[in-house]
């Protein structure tokens, strides 16, 4: 099976989650936005499913019963796929709980890019589909999807995953939307810029947010900086475009 890139069709909004029985995605939203699941009886909520157009329609799962005790986990591997845990940097596959690069490989992989084969070598190597997603594995072998590697910035030498600080921001109930992306400064390399819609009814400064985030994040993990905006760019499966925004931070 041959795939094209940026064919993704249009997805489902996060509106109306609350009436939901069952959600089905080609992609993972990552932990924010479960909360919105958790008062739901046992039974409304079925599974989490990892899938994408490269990887094939079955990548991870997590069993219904466990959909409230881990929340947010995309799963373990279905039984015809191998997945693999690498280093983002080295490409050395880690063992038992590690943090790093999602490798799969099985029957349903795709056989490349149409027309592009640089891109298909670049995804396809060493008989692994280098999905691109950093993903948590614990000691039970459950996954969490936590970000886009090329997402990452790195800040005074150390990697940090805008998720990870888009989620503590949300936490605060007067973050509607937040986006973060890395912008260059001369000191730490990088900085985190958090880009801030706020809720409506509910005054914030970046004052508060950003001591927020001091009681919730490692200090270097901290914004250097909260802007606030009107709204936030986003594609159809209604992810922030975060190329856009580091385009329009950096003009």
């Amino acid at each position: 099976m041959r795939t094209e890139r940026g064919s993704a069709r249009p997805g489902p909004r996060y509106r109306r989650l609350h009436g939901r029985r069952r959600r089905t995605r080609g992609h993972h939203p990552g932990q924010g936005r479960h909360h919105l699941l958790q008062d739901r009886p046992p039974g409304r909520l079925r599974r989490d499913l990892l899938r994408g157009p490269e990887a094939g329609p079955n990548v991870l799962c997590l069993p219904a019963e466990l959909a409230f005790e881990r929340a947010g986990s995309a799963g373990v591997p279905y039984p015809h796929v191998t997945c693999a845990i690498a280093d983002p940097v080295t490409g050395e596959v880690l063992d038992g709980e590690a943090t790093g690069e999602l490798l799969v490989r099985g029957p349903s992989v795709f056989a490349g890019y149409l027309g592009n084969p640089d891109a298909t070598a670049q995804s396809l190597r060493g008989g692994w589909l280098h999905t691109g997603d950093l993903v948590r594995r614990d000691a039970e072998g459950y996954h969490w999807v936590l970000d886009r590697i090329d997402d990452l910035y790195i800040t005074s030498g150390e990697n940090v995953s805008p998720v990870e600080v888009e989620q503590a921001l949300l936490a605060h109930p007067g973050v509607a939307r937040v986006a973060v992306v890395g912008v260059p400064d001369e000191r730490r390399g990088e900085v985190g810029l958090a880009l801030v819609v706020r809720r409506p009814g509910v005054a914030v400064d970046e004052v508060a947010l950003l001591e927020h985030c001091r009681e919730r994040l490692a200090r270097f993990k901290v914004p250097a900086e909260v802007r606030f905006v009107a709204e936030l760019p986003h594609g159809s499966l209604d992810k922030v475009r975060r190329a856009t925004l580091r385009e329009r931070v950096g003009s």
